[in-house]
């Protein structure tokens, strides 16, 4: 009876080997990134401080226009600019993302410590996102503007039928 069994345990165990290999790899792949990650996270914000020095922004964005692509959005978060020169390719979700925690960095991390340590004690990227979005002023909700406006032309509503 047990020798049917013993093929299958042997099976799940070499698979099991291998998922504790592989689980191995995938945490030093995650840490290699990581670290680049926070590499390029400064080099970001090292370019976010030096392109308001750079002058004006109608100057900053006619002398970039000329080596990059000139349909480059421009944006008025400079960390959002800064991604975007930097790395065109890469996803609209990520790139807001990461110009939160840019931000957030920008505007309170003490001038020695580094961005890894900043973000590190602040519980990591998504948690300097959270941080960010409640720091952001409230803006006014647009519909009721648009309801005050509307009144004030004679607008109605439609009527159901």
């Amino acid at each position: 009876m047990t020798k049917g069994i013993e093929p299958h345990i042997s099976e799940a165990s070499q698979i099991a080997t291998s998922l504790i290999k592989r689980k191995a790899d995938v945490a030093k792949a995650t840490k290699r990134r990581d670290g680049c990650l926070y590499k390029f996270f400064e080099a970001i914000h090292k370019l976010d401080k030096s392109l308001p020095n750079m002058g004006k922004p109608a100057e900053v964005r006619k002398a970039l226009n000329v080596p990059y692509d000139s349909s480059l959005l421009w944006h008025r978060n400079s960390a959002m600019l800064a991604i975007k020169l930097t790395y065109p390719t890469l996803a609209p979700k990520a790139c807001s993302k990461y110009a939160a925690v840019l931000t957030l960095v920008h505007r309170k991390k003490r001038p020695r410590q580094s961005v890894r340590s900043f973000v590190q004690s602040h519980g990591g990227i998504t948690e300097c996102v959270e941080e960010e979005k409640k720091s952001r002023p409230r803006q006014r909700r647009k519909t009721r503007l648009r309801r005050a406006a509307a009144s004030r032309h004679g607008v109605r509503k439609r009527q159901k039928k």
